[in-house]
């Protein structure tokens, strides 16, 4: 998005014309999958969702929560500076719901789509290969 400004100089009493590039929220995080799925972790890895020649964001959010269980609470990590992060101290065989979202210094952008993980068993564990298919629309 563009915004055209107008600075007037009084010494002169020309205008002054400039395009500027206005800073905005940043996109929602796109290709979210995990990477490793154990009994009490799941490892995620996203994609920035920003596209332009520069990317506003500056960390992400990680919310969460059971997806099964009577309880709505969500719990939020946030403060990550990268594109994969380990959610640990999650219980076995329990499926939850992921969402991840961008932060810049406007505030945030759109959360992902959600991604639905099930852990495993208490004593199994699968580290799964590493594909990501990004599609972009």
């Amino acid at each position: 998005m563009f915004f055209q400004f107008m600075f007037f100089c009084s010494l002169y009493s020309v205008s002054y014309y400039c395009d500027r590039y206005s800073a905005a929220r940043p996109s929602s995080p796109v290709a979210l999958g995990t990477v490793e799925v154990t009994a009490t972790t799941v490892r995620l890895i996203w994609a920035s969702g920003d596209s332009g020649p520069v990317d506003t964001t500056v960390s992400y959010s990680i919310v969460y929560q059971e997806v099964d269980s009577g309880s709505a609470t969500a719990r939020e990590v946030s403060g990550i500076l990268g594109t994969e992060y380990r959610i640990t101290g999650l219980s076995a065989y329990t499926t939850y719901l992921f969402r991840v979202t961008a932060v810049n210094n406007v505030g945030r952008g759109l959360p992902s789509r959600p991604l639905v993980v099930t852990t495993d068993e208490l004593g199994q564990s699968r580290p799964l290969p590493f594909f990501v298919t990004l599609i972009v629309a």
